[in-house]
């Protein structure tokens, strides 16, 4: 029998934005590849899987009405507004327990229920140790709400990168270009943040230009239009991407990704490039695998955005 998959909309109940300490949640990997944070619910103590998607201030759990029900919601009432039914459920992050009001609607249409990201607070900042993890269950890394992991990076080493605001996404500002090796790639004035893939997108005319340095240093590729996908045999030749954002005081921020972390390898001889063309002027984005050297953090409020490097890289460095 078909499940009856419905979108659930959490609506704020007395949790408030705010969050006084600092709340740490492991983050895992999909096997869709996408970072999840994993939370129990409910008086069952089911398990449910967040994915994390910060450009539209939610997350979002695969999962069914009946699962929803079995696992012990409390009905609160008809929700004539959002077309469904209000439940109450715990959801628990770290080791704090958080009442929210939930709404299932009169639809099958969607495979995903969504959380908003934003009740729990004001600030989250993430970090990943490896996107290769050997098992599908591995943690990665971890999500802090509210305050900095201090033994990961330094709170005064954090910088502010200026924005452009914008309602739904993390949007810095950069120096319209960025550097492949010591060669610089004209490209768009404002980047994103994105956390829901691995990939980077650039403009198709900054796409272009890679190409042609990578043709002029001999280094064979494969580009498969329908799969927008980019391959190379080796590694070796590779260089550094250098993105240069702008700070709060217009101060340039080098964000560093090296060729281990914007390629993945297929098997002996085949790597995928990480990086995608981007044919609409102005959506260029950065994927996650940038976080593995950095430390970001994201001010819900604002919308703007911390970033620092860890000490274990700064050390590595000097």
């Amino acid at each position: 029998m078909k499940k009856n998959i419905l979108i659930l909309i959490l609506i704020i109940s007395a949790l408030g934005c705010a969050v006084s300490k600092q709340i740490t949640v492991p983050l895992r990997l999909s096997k869709s590849k996408s970072l999840q944070v994993r939370s129990n619910y409910s008086t069952a103590k089911c398990q449910v899987d967040f994915f994390i998607s910060i450009n539209y201030c939610n997350n979002s759990i695969e999962n069914s009405k009946e699962v929803l029900e079995k696992c012990g919601s409390k009905y609160v009432e008809n929700n004539a507004n959002q077309k469904g039914y209000d439940y109450k459920s715990k959801f628990l992050l770290g080791d704090k327990s958080y009442e929210l009001t939930v709404t299932s609607p009169h639809t099958d249409k969607s495979p995903f229920y969504f959380m908003d990201i934003a009740f729990y607070a004001q600030k989250l900042f993430i970090t990943l140790n490896s996107t290769a993890p050997s098992s599908d269950n591995q943690i990665i890394g971890q999500l802090d709400f509210g305050t900095p992991d201090i033994s990961i990076a330094s709170i005064n080493n954090f910088v502010q990168i200026k924005y452009q605001y914008s309602v739904v996404s993390y949007k810095a500002t950069s120096k319209n270009y960025f550097n492949y090796g010591q060669e610089q790639i004209q490209s768009d004035d404002t980047i994103y943040f994105n956390l829901d893939s691995a990939f980077t997108g650039i403009s198709i005319e900054s796409f272009q230009k890679l190409l042609s340095l990578l043709e002029q240093q001999d280094v064979a590729y494969e580009f498969i239009t329908e799969k927008n996908a980019l391959f190379v045999n080796s590694v070796d030749k590779l260089q550094a991407l250098q993105f240069v954002l702008s700070q709060k005081d217009d101060r340039p921020y080098i964000l560093t990704i090296n060729p281990t972390q914007y390629t993945k390898k297929l098997s002996e001889n085949k790597f995928q490039i990480m990086i995608q063309p981007i044919y609409t002027k102005g959506f260029s984005f950065l994927g996650y695998n940038v976080l593995e050297s950095y430390y970001v953090g994201f001010d819900l409020s604002t919308k703007s955005v911390l970033i620092t490097e860890k000490k274990q890289v700064l050390s590595e460095k000097y």
